[in-house]
């Protein structure tokens, strides 16, 4: 479900005592029993109230707590070898060779990397960083894995005195796209393009601000590229079954790159 992060997130940052935390420990532990359990049920599980989940649930985005359970029922249902873009029989010869299937993920990794050094000039990332430098408002989008990403872009920029906002939930998301106006930056980073399948609202508001928007991606012919400014494609083919490999690769030394350009101005 898409609040998967934001409860990892929460959990993250909380004592494991905290009464959210307890609640979002039980249903990482006990999804497959939650779709059948009522609220009073689940409650007495934890040793809460049952205004208490439904305080939870509209704290994360819930508007019931029925609406929390058909979601992880969803969830139970999707085919686990779907998420690590495997087929099944892929995953049947990680159990007959395991050490083949090691060597042959490491090489697509390695050719995912290779591409994006012959694929990106340092023409692009010149662009890019004019870009970055140009606008004093930033704001990077992205959605589920692209948001770890994300951070790792507005931690690296940080490091040259530059700062960028990230939404780390969908709300979050959706409260930065309506600060934007035309004097923004939206920096959009969609491997491929789940953030605008999974996130059309914010894209609608980021839109509707006039802001300058970017694309960092690494998907060819994406469709929404015509409704956006730049686009920075860092490949010249689709590597979905490693995912994202490369994108942290690029934004790594986009950081290191920005980083060296302002300190060299500096000395």
């Amino acid at each position: 479900m898409k609040q998967t992060l934001v409860l990892l997130d929460y959990l993250n940052e909380h004592a494991l005592s905290d009464t959210f935390s307890r609640i979002i420990i039980y249903i990482f532990k006990f999804k497959t029993r939650i779709p059948e359990m009522t609220i009073t049920e689940m409650a007495e599980a934890i040793f809460v109230t049952p205004s208490t989940i439904t305080r939870f649930c509209k704290h994360f985005g819930f508007r019931s707590f029925s609406e929390l359970k058909d979601l992880i029922e969803t969830e139970n249902r999707t085919d686990p070898t779907r998420l690590f873009r495997l087929s099944r029989e892929e995953f049947q010869t990680i159990s007959a060779e395991p050490f083949l299937s090691f060597e042959a993920y490491g090489q697509s990794i390695i050719q995912s990397i290779q591409d994006t050094i012959n694929t990106v000039d340092i023409a692009m990332l010149e662009e890019l960083i004019q870009l970055i430098k140009k606008h004093e408002t930033i704001v990077i989008f992205g959605y589920s894995t692209s948001i770890q990403t994300a951070r790792s872009l507005q931690e690296g920029l940080l490091l040259s005195n530059k700062l960028a906002y990230v939404g780390s939930s969908y709300q979050g998301q959706k409260e930065l796209a309506r600060t934007l106006t035309k004097d923004s930056l939206a920096i959009i980073i969609s491997s491929y393009g789940n953030f605008f399948s999974n996130n059309s609202k914010v894209f609608d508001q980021i839109l509707r601000s006039n802001c300058s928007t970017a694309l960092l991606t690494q998907q060819q012919n994406n469709f929404f590229s015509s409704s956006i400014d730049h686009v920075f494609n860092i490949n010249s083919e689709s590597f979905h079954k490693v995912g994202s490999f490369s994108m942290k690769f690029f934004i790594d030394f986009l950081c290191r790159k920005y980083f060296d350009d302002t300190h060299n101005k500096q000395v």
